[in-house]
């Protein structure tokens, strides 16, 4: 009779095998979603209101726009602080004249003596 119990439970709330459901659903129709959009002015707003993660509340918006729906486009939060672009470039500047900068190189190219030896090494391993 436990198991039974333990079935209806895991049944109940969606699980299959013990295990959580791999996609929740959020209970918000449409009308709710379009109508908290239209009222808030931010992204966190709308997520906070919904009680949804903000990429799912930014990727029905998206969806929703593909669909033609003109949903109105919400203010974003600023950074708590702002960035001293000249100070950061400045910095970017004393490593490039430091010769730190880390550009993506090639390899040197090997010369055919270097890849003789190298063949003639491998070869010798083998044996």
């Amino acid at each position: 009779m436990d198991e039974q119990n333990e079935m209806s439970r895991s049944e109940a709330s969606g699980e299959q095998g013990g295990r959580p459901p791999r996609v929740k659903r959020y209970d918000v129709t449409p009308e709710e979603f379009v109508r908290a959009w239209m009222q808030a002015e931010t992204l966190d707003d709308v997520a906070q209101k919904l009680a949804m993660p903000k990429a799912i509340v930014a990727a029905r918006a998206s969806h929703y726009r593909s669909m033609g729906l003109p949903l109105k486009t919400l203010n974003r939060k600023r950074p708590s602080r702002r960035l001293d672009l000249e100070r950061l470039k400045q910095i970017i500047a004393d490593y490039e004249v430091q010769g730190e900068t880390r550009k993506a190189s090639k390899p040197p190219a090997l010369e055919p003596d270097q890849v003789k030896d190298i063949c003639d090494q491998v070869l010798r391993r083998q044996q």
